[in-house]
């Protein structure tokens, strides 16, 4: 398996298993997935879910009220579901 797919999901693993906390997920996946310079190497179908993850937490926002505002966000809850979803998704593909 490639080192940076490996990276991914154990950083997943751990905030699914709130090893790490959300605001340290959001930053660590942020990080990760822009200074990733193997994403070129990676299957279309492994790239979309990583992409989709990038998104999701992208729009993901901690504060309730400013949460409120904004057309397009989600929630701690949200964001561990599509975490959850890309994590299984990895492994189908990966194995």
């Amino acid at each position: 398996m490639n080192e940076n797919l490996h990276k991914y999901l154990q950083l997943i693993e751990s905030f699914l298993s709130a090893k790490i906390s959300t605001c340290d997920f959001e930053k660590q996946y942020l990080t990760l997935f822009k200074s990733d310079q193997e994403s070129v190497n990676y299957s279309e179908e492994v790239f979309n879910v990583l992409d989709e993850l990038f998104a999701n937490v992208d729009e993901y926002c901690g504060d309730v009220e400013l949460r409120k505002k904004l057309s397009h966000s989600i929630d701690e809850k949200q964001l561990l579901e599509r975490a959850r979803y890309a994590y299984l998704s990895l492994l189908k593909l990966i194995n």
